[in-house]
């Protein structure tokens, strides 16, 4: 009896050993699958901030076109403006070489319409460059925010850079770290958690609380409780997970 006493000892002990080199290597996984997930992760936040920029890029040169819009508008205006008062001197040249009281009328109703008309212009002329003055300062206000977002992503492109380069480092570093530590796993056992991990959404062990394996929140059975309190590797009848306490 002795004997089989002893080799349930170093069975339970190797399995032990196992079981404390199995969860180092999971920690250095997690470690791992963060700096990857910071790999996947900060191009996409840099797209985002990219994105913002061309958003505020956009709002600016919708802002810059109805600047350009009304400057086009006043200064036709003014053209036609002009035009007015051309014509309203043309025609107060005229009414001094009119020969009847009638023609005399005539002349003065006429001028008075370009007068109107022109009013009617100019009015319309300061309307427009009250509105000028409004979108200029919604056209400042606009490049001031895009400044502001490209400083921003220009911020974000140099963290971005440094986050990837100690991604890269630190993936690297622990990956040298994880095959020494995978190389003193018995191969089924490294072979088993990395099925386990692959169908497991990353995942390949389950730490039990109480009775609950808290990979999948379900219960185990006590032998299975047992058996993890005397250092052997089970796994979860529901979720496949390598089971620790």
């Amino acid at each position: 009896m002795a004997p089989r006493g002893g080799a349930e000892n170093e069975s339970e002990r190797l399995e032990g050993e196992a079981l404390d080199l199995l969860i180092e290597l999971a920690r250095l996984d997690e470690k791992i699958d963060l700096a990857e997930e910071t790999k996947y992760k900060r191009p996409r936040e840099l797209e985002q901030q990219t994105r913002a920029v061309a958003a505020q890029q956009k709002k600016v040169d919708e802002a810059h076109e109805m600047v350009v819009a009304a400057k086009k508008r006043i200064d036709a205006l003014n053209v036609e403006s002009q035009g007015h008062e051309a014509e309203i001197k043309r025609l107060e040249g005229q009414l001094f070489s009119l020969k009847t009281n009638e023609e005399f009328n005539a002349m003065k109703h006429q001028i008075k319409g370009r007068e109107e008309k022109n009013e009617q212009v100019q009015d319309r002329i300061l309307e427009l460059m009250m509105a000028l003055d409004e979108l200029e300062d919604r056209l400042k206000a606009e490049t001031e925010a895009l400044e502001d977002e490209r400083k921003l992503l220009a911020e974000e492109e140099r963290r971005t850079q440094e986050d990837l380069a100690r991604a890269e480092t630190r993936i690297k570093d622990l990956g040298a770290k994880r095959e020494e530590l995978a190389a003193k796993l018995p191969a089924d056992l490294y072979q088993l958690y990395q099925s386990v991990r692959t169908r497991r959404g990353g995942v390949g062990l389950a730490h039990v609380e109480g009775d609950i394996c808290k990979g999948c929140d379900t219960g185990l059975l006590p032998q299975i409780v047992a058996r993890l309190a005397a250092r052997h590797l089970e796994t979860c009848p529901h979720c496949d997970r390598i089971l620790y306490l």
